[in-house]
């Protein structure tokens, strides 16, 4: 991605401008569809990664989650500082009731 910059890049998934404003959008619009407020302080998205699950949640004005049985743990919160972990669970199946 170095050295042509951040703001050349083009990321269609999760993390990316575009693709965080599909699927994250689309989701919500889903959620609405099914009876659901639709009000961002009430969706949580639980993800293992800061670079794409956190950072569209965070995009998005959701809440964030993120489960350290995946790929990145807490300790690498201070990499991205513009993405917020508001949430953090050992795994999901911490996330799950008794």
């Amino acid at each position: 991605m170095f050295p042509l910059g951040r703001e050349r890049m083009r990321v269609c998934g999760k993390g990316g401008r575009e693709g965080g404003v599909y699927m994250l959008e689309k989701a919500i619009d889903m959620l609405v569809a099914q009876g659901h407020s639709g009000r961002r302080g009430e969706i949580l998205i639980v993800g293992d990664r800061f670079d794409t699950d956190i950072r569209a949640g965070v995009q998005a004005g959701i809440r964030t989650c993120l489960v350290e049985s995946g790929c990145h743990g807490i300790g690498m919160q201070r990499y991205y500082p513009l993405d917020r972990a508001e949430f953090v669970a050992s795994s999901v199946k911490e996330l799950l009731p008794p």
